[in-house]
């Protein structure tokens, strides 16, 4: 069975195996406890979080956003974004 789920904590849970994906490439692929890290979440979401384990599957507990670091990753820069001050 394959299902489109964007809250890892709900991921973790039931999966077998996720695959991450950034800007449409595969970042991660693997069992949750593998593809469910602190360097994944930040890398790819621009996130800091607690990645704790619940009973034996990781847990997600965000505490901090980087919102433009994926925006800055993909390549956009200067005026047009808004916030971020990006734009491609």
């Amino acid at each position: 069975m394959l299902a489109v789920l964007h809250d890892l904590n709900l991921a973790s849970l039931f999966a077998d195996r996720i695959v991450a994906l950034d800007r449409g490439r595969i970042a991660a692929d693997g069992r949750p406890e593998q593809v469910v890290t602190d360097a994944l979440l930040a890398r790819v979401f621009g996130v800091t979080a607690a990645v704790g384990r619940v009973p034996n599957r990781p847990f997600v507990l965000p505490h901090g956003a980087q919102p433009c670091a994926p925006l800055r990753a993909a390549g956009f820069s200067s005026s047009a974004g808004s916030r971020c001050g990006t734009s491609r």
